[in-house]
């Protein structure tokens, strides 16, 4: 398994202004943490890791390796990208929290989920609603996959995939309630609307048929 290279200074704590400037000279601040070692602020290159973002194929949450490098005190660790706080409105990444893992460790982590085929409901106007773009899995973090891949191929409209149908590659356990809905076929609400009132206005013309009946009822 080839891992992203990251390298990685220590920074220091303290107040919010210092990593605020820290910010302005194009860092990123982070911990690392886990394992038997102690916690390690560290700050990364933000052209860096938006160029490990860029590639990374929406999942963030991966392995990498982390190099030190900061005087004479260099050395290396593989870490889990656990989190990544990102500015609410800008996009562009505030903080990140790494945790160490060793390659042969059993790990838990989220992975997005990506859609394969093209549904049967698309012939009949129907569209894939995808709601659940991420989901939790657990393996050995040498095995943890880019993706999980989720086959539409069969789905006619109204019908769905849940969490439970997921098959994982070998090794992966996908750890999340197997009753969430993963993906449903749809008909765009336009084309909803389309039918219902379709519908109603059938029902409107055949209703003077039928007054028109009960009246020649009546003169009889």
């Amino acid at each position: 398994m080839q891992l992203n290279e990251l390298i990685v200074t220590r920074r220091e704590t303290g107040t919010k202004g210092k990593t605020h400037a820290l910010r302005r000279t194009g860092h990123i601040p982070g911990i690392l943490y886990g394992g038997h070692d102690t916690n390690v602020a560290i700050s990364i290159d933000k052209r860096v890791f938006d160029r490990l973002l860029q590639h990374a194929e929406g999942n963030i949450h991966q392995i990498v390796s982390l190099k030190f490098s900061d005087g004479n005190d260099q050395w290396n660790t593989t870490a889990l990208i656990k989190s990544v706080d990102f500015h609410p409105i800008k996009g562009y990444p505030l903080h990140i929290d790494f945790t160490r893992v060793r390659m042969d460790e059993r790990v838990r982590t989220t992975v997005p989920v990506e859609l394969k085929g093209q549904a049967k409901g698309f012939m009949f106007g129907g569209i894939a609603e995808q709601l659940l773009r991420e989901v939790e899995i657990e393996c050995v973090a040498a095995q943890v996959p880019s993706h999980i891949t989720v086959d539409i191929t069969d789905l006619g409209v109204g019908e769905s995939i849940h969490v439970g149908q997921i098959t994982p590659p070998e090794g992966v356990t996908v750890v999340e309630d197997p009753e969430k809905p993963v993906v449903t076929i749809v008909l765009p609400r336009g084309a909803v609307a389309s039918e219902t009132a379709a519908a109603e206005s059938g029902e409107q013309k055949a209703e003077p048929e039928t007054v028109k009946k009960g009246k020649e009822k009546d003169k009889e």
